[in-house]
């Protein structure tokens, strides 16, 4: 399967090694140790999309007059594996968005896959069943 994909370049790498040491949030679901990856992304998309990145807790941009949250997993291979697709997340999962926005990084960090988007609510109604 085929996915989406959007290049990043060393400026993007540069930029979001400063937003990750900026908004270091110690309090996430990975206790901080995430943080350039998903500022990565964060970056990546906001940039796609047109929007400025809002680095909250919450939610990473407000896109059309919703709060969108960026999940990010990171694969240590070239490409995802076809059967890694899902992320899952905890029903404790604290951060408040109207929407999810669902990425992964390569492992060189030079491509942003985007697996797609699901409405928050949707999202848990899916996982839980």
């Amino acid at each position: 399967m085929d996915l989406f994909t959007l290049p990043i370049t060393q400026e993007h790498q540069k930029k979001a090694a400063q937003l990750a040491d900026k908004y270091a949030y110690n309090g996430s679901i990975m206790n901080g140790a995430r943080n350039y990856t998903s500022k990565l992304s964060n970056l990546i998309i906001s940039e796609f999309l047109g929007v400025e990145l809002k680095n909250k807790y919450n939610y990473d941009l407000y896109y059309k007059g919703q709060f969108v949250a960026i999940i990010t997993n990171y694969w240590g291979v070239p490409k995802p594996p076809p059967d890694d697709y899902i992320i899952k997340l905890p029903d404790t999962y604290k951060q408040k968005s109207d929407w999810y926005i669902f990425t992964g990084l390569n492992a060189a960090y030079d491509k942003l896959y985007i697996f797609g988007a699901i409405k928050t609510k949707d999202f848990f109604l899916i996982s839980r069943q």
